[in-house]
Order: C-alpha cells, then structure tokens, then sequence
C-alpha cells in the first residue's frame, strides 16, 4: 500500500506534540505504557535520547538494567566519558569492551544516571511511523546521542 509521505509526516508531527505535551515521569511511575511506540530520556530541559520499541515499558527498562546488553544509549554515554570511540569492528567493540573493567563500571554508572532520567513517551502502533517520530524528534529536539549512521 502506497502512502503518502506528506500526510505521514502531518501525523508524526502531531505525535511528537503529544509526546512534548506529557508530563515528564521518572522511571519508577512509568505508567501503563505497554504497547509501541516512542520515548524520549531528559535531564531538565536537556533532551537526550529519542527511541522507540514494540513495547515502550520494556525498551525504556532494558537501558538501565545492569543484565541487558542491548543499551546502545548507556555505550554512547559510556564512550564519550571514557573518549572510547564508537566501532563496528570487533577489536574495540560492543563485546570488548564489556570485557574490560573499566569501561563496564563506568557503564553501570551511566545506566543508573538513565534510570534517574526523566522520560516522555507516545504511542505508535505503526512501525514506519515509530522510525520517522524518532528521528523527526531527535533532530528538532537535538538529542545529541541518537546516531543513525549505519555500517
């Protein structure tokens, strides 16, 4: 089915609205947000981190459990304030660099300062819909850890 691109786009701006106009909830009183859609992490007025998943209570979860390895918000973080470059090669990697014992301690720090962050979320049912409202809010808002470089 064909769409159009234009009323697409009308409809991910009135999303990113209501996402704007939520009050903002800790991680502790999520709420009943157990469907898709999009999320945005904050501190203050500083917005983050946009992202988005099949079940939006679970996603947010997962980048501040100490188990999860699938935290790509918690390893920018952790690059940046240990100046390790991101790379998709294995010397240097994901795998690693949860290897050195460093790097992995300051990981856990960074996901409980994910886990104090204030967040906002939206439904999305629509997983074209989800992709577009995450990088249409990451880019208007600035978020400064959403990357959408690809290999």
């Amino acid at each position: 089915m064909k769409r159009d691109f234009d009323e697409m786009m009308a409809h991910v701006k009135q999303l990113h609205a209501e996402l704007m106009q939520m009050q903002p909830v800790t991680r502790d009183a999520l709420g009943d947000c157990q469907y898709p859609g999009v999320y945005l992490f904050s501190e203050g007025e500083n917005h983050l981190y946009a992202g988005r998943g099949k079940d939006v209570r679970e996603r947010i979860l997962q980048h501040s459990r100490p188990s999860v390895k699938d935290a790509p918000f918690a390893f920018r973080l952790t690059r940046e304030h240990t100046k390790r470059k991101a790379t998709y090669r294995p010397e240097g990697g994901c795998k690693e660099l949860l290897n050195d014992p460093v790097f992995y301690e300051v990981l856990l720090a960074q996901k409980q300062r994910i886990a104090r962050m204030t967040i906002r979320y939206v439904r999305a049912d629509d997983p074209v819909t989800q992709a577009l409202l995450e990088i249409y809010t990451a880019t208007v808002l600035g978020a400064r850890y959403n990357e959408f470089q690809t290999t």
